[in-house]
């Protein structure tokens, strides 16, 4: 019974709401991004009725004669008036010059830099400094051991894998992680 009654609330709020703020009191004439509607143009009734067949004029323009009208064009002001030469300068003051083409530059052809030749990159090896040390498949105890290694095994760095622990390859060439509190430079 309480949802029923929760539903019938939200229901009335709802629609009191939408009473309330759904008026159309304020708004702006024209909404914003819409075009206003041209208004459509209704034709006057005419008193006198539209030529028909029995009603038409007795003797029919020749087709072959062009009808000229004599009336001036309203929208055409007369040359050498004032408004004529002020639409004229307008024209020529809002018509741009074209700008001369500037000549291109001629472009440098690139000098390819001579790449300077890589050092063969030497190998820094570390020495197992524990009795014997586990070599993980991951940079951290979570990860799997892949092999032990002795004390003093030769391995190749090949850099920082975070938090204290190595990359490593071995002698046999399989690459592994061991923290770096196990490793030294200076052979045992």
């Amino acid at each position: 019974m309480g949802i029923i009654r929760l539903t019938l609330l939200t229901s009335v709020l709802i629609w009191l709401a939408l009473m309330y703020f759904g008026r159309d009191e304020g708004l702006p004439e024209r909404v914003i991004g819409r075009e206003p509607t041209a208004p459509v143009a209704t034709p006057d009734p005419t008193t006198e009725p539209a030529p028909t067949a029995d009603t038409a004029p007795e003797s029919e323009p020749e087709p072959d004669a062009a009808v000229v009208d004599e009336s001036p064009d309203p929208f055409t002001p007369e040359p050498g008036s004032a408004l004529a030469d002020a639409i004229g300068a307008a024209i020529e003051e809002a018509t741009p010059e074209p700008d001369p083409a500037p000549e291109p530059e001629p472009t440098p052809e690139p000098v390819p830099d001579p790449a300077p030749e890589p050092e063969p990159e030497r190998d820094q090896v570390l020495y197992v400094t524990g009795t014997t040390v586990n070599v993980r498949s991951g940079p951290s105890t979570v990860y799997d051991a892949i092999t032990s290694l002795q004390g003093g095994a030769a391995v190749v760095d090949l850099g920082n894998a975070g938090e204290g622990w190595r990359m490593i390859r071995l002698e046999t060439g399989e690459t592994g992680y061991m923290s770096g509190d196990f490793l030294s430079p200076d052979a045992p």
